[in-house]
């Protein structure tokens, strides 16, 4: 086996979703998940540490690994999303190779200052005693606030693991291995985040019925969540019911108006965001218009509507005015009889992270084919849709590019017409994706429109801080030909929003990749992964 390796240790879930530059040397990158390894390089994957046991396991793997691959320095990937306990594990795993070890947080690779890292292991301690603190203090005034609300009110509280009940989880079944999703286009960068995905799963969903429970809105960070409850106590699914979240903590605010329904279908937690709702809510509405479910007697229970929600439901003939509750922050609602669809997702798979990052594609062509068959033809006057889309952020508020003129004009010149999403109702929109042939864009939220393509080729703009999989997943799902370009910093002072990009690099390849078009996408699959061992070997 050839020698002089990188190790670069990846950090565990919530994941830094950092892209990673390669230098052209051999790296092997070391997890305790199931990951791909960028092309050429290798992985190795350690076991979840639950005990003394486990961790002298890992470090007679890595000390092996050491004589197979005599490295010459470690890289520990650590920023500050990624939980100190995990970058303070994988600094000892590095330190016992006996090497060189970095810290890489994102942007900058410094060496390793023992001091810092004692620190930070301070702090985590204190936080280890003092968090149960904070919980209790925090249960006392929502207690205490609950007895001035009435008696809705004694919902309110700080509810973990010990105060919940679950519902069954859906089986999961998994299916044949797709393609990379580096694709064939993303050569010296390991994105952590694309890595975590090398397995596909089909899903059997149900619909569980429930009776007299409570659903809950409160606003959190800017944004509605949502919880269900029965009993009095919190109803965590479908997203904290996986084993990481062994002692996660909910806080719930007191109830300030209270409504009654005989019957309800919760929908609540799938209606934030454009993606989620696209991925998240329209199947399980699907669902139900399958099941002849009557909304006038079982009406959708929703946060506020946005228009482009508003427009779907006039298409799919739901009466948002008859068919749909509307539930602001700080109302609660109880219902004598509650339907909860459940998701197309493997919640409870220990190979993910991010489950709902995992649409199959019989899913996605089933979104495409539901809205497609009810859009309205166009207006025969308007002009032809273009075919090649370039889809602009400039009037989002992050993510934006700050050479946004340089990037426009030289897609111009390859036939691409720039879009702005936000100046088009959601039909429109529609309309406009499903007759694109390459779509080209920044990270976010508008791209999910690529559900309703039959395009061939994405390109998508990675912030280098903020690389994450949902669009490569479901290019790679939809037999799209996949392609990245990480961008950089545009000021030192406002590096995650401002980007730049590399212009001539996206010309470069769009023209390779129009020129490969004939090839159309590899669907080999990827090979088997053995755990707790060293694959993917070395090209010779």
């Amino acid at each position: 086996m050839p020698s002089g390796a990188i190790f670069v240790f990846d950090p565990s879930y919530p994941s830094a979703e950092v892209a990673l530059p390669l230098e052209p040397v051999r790296h092997v990158i070391v997890s305790t998940r199931l990951i791909e390894p960028p092309p050429g390089h290798r992985t190795l994957r350690l076991r979840e540490v639950d005990g003394p046991g486990a961790l002298a396991g890992n470090l007679r793997i890595l000390r092996a690994a050491r004589r197979d691959c005599r490295p010459t320095r470690c890289v520990v990937i650590g920023t500050k999303k990624t939980r100190r306990e995990q970058t303070l594990l994988n600094i000892l795993y590095a330190a016992a190779l006996g090497v060189p070890v970095q810290l890489f947080d994102g942007e900058h690779m410094s060496p390793l200052v023992w001091r810092d890292q004692f620190y930070g292991l301070a702090r985590f301690a204190a936080h280890v005693v003092m968090d149960p603190c904070r919980s209790a203090v925090r249960h006392w005034r929502l207690r205490w606030k609950a007895g001035k609300i009435g008696r809705a009110g004694r919902l309110a509280g700080v509810y973990g693991r010990r105060k919940r009940f679950s519902l069954p989880l859906d089986k999961a079944t998994a299916a044949t291995p797709r393609r990379s999703l580096y694709g064939r286009w993303g050569d010296g960068w390991y994105l952590s985040d694309l890595s975590h995905h090398p397995l596909t799963y089909r899903m059997q969903t149900s619909r569980h019925r429930l009776s007299d429970v409570i659903l809950h809105v409160e606003a959190v960070a800017g944004g509605s969540v949502s919880s269900l409850f029965k009993d009095g106590r919190l109803l965590d699914y479908p997203y904290f019911i996986s084993k990481r979240n062994k002692n996660n903590v909910h806080t719930i605010s007191g109830c300030e108006k209270l409504f009654f329904l005989k019957n309800g279908v919760d929908l609540l937690f799938f209606f934030s965001g454009y993606w989620h709702w696209l991925i998240e809510a329209v199947p399980r509405i699907l669902d139900l218009l399958d099941d002849g479910v009557d909304f006038s007697v079982w009406p959708l229970i929703v946060p506020r509507l946005e228009p482009f929600q508003r427009q779907f439901f006039q298409l799919f003939g739901i009466d948002a005015a008859h068919h749909v509750v509307e539930l602001n922050p700080g109302d609660c609602c109880r219902l004598a009889e509650c339907l909860v669809p459940t998701a197309y997702f493997p919640f409870g798979t220990d190979e993910l992270d991010d489950y709902s990052g995992q649409p199959s594609g019989a899913l996605l062509g089933r979104i495409r084919d539901a809205v497609l068959a009810r859009l309205p033809p166009a207006d025969p006057q308007a002009l032809p849709a273009p075919r090649r889309l370039y889809i602009s952020r400039e009037r989002a508020g992050r993510r934006k590019l700050v050479n946004e003129g340089q990037i426009t004009d030289a897609l111009r010149k390859l036939g691409f017409v720039k879009v702005i999403l936000e100046d088009l109702p959601w039909l429109e929109q529609v309309r406009l994706f499903a007759q694109a042939e390459f779509i080209v864009g920044m990270h976010g939220a508008g791209l999910g429109n690529m559900v309703f393509s039959s395009s061939a080729s994405l390109v998508e703009f990675f912030n280098p801080l903020e690389v994450r999989a949902y669009f490569a997943v479901m290019a790679r799902e939809l037999d799209m030909d996949y392609a990245y370009v990480i961008c950089r910093p545009g000021s030192e002072d406002t590096g995650f929003d401002d980007l730049r990009i590399d212009v001539g690099a996206v010309v470069d390849l769009i023209r390779r990749m129009d020129a490969d078009r004939g090839l159309g996408p590899s669907n080999s699959p990827l090979p088997p992964r053995a755990a707790s061992t060293i694959i993917d070997e070395f090209p010779k």
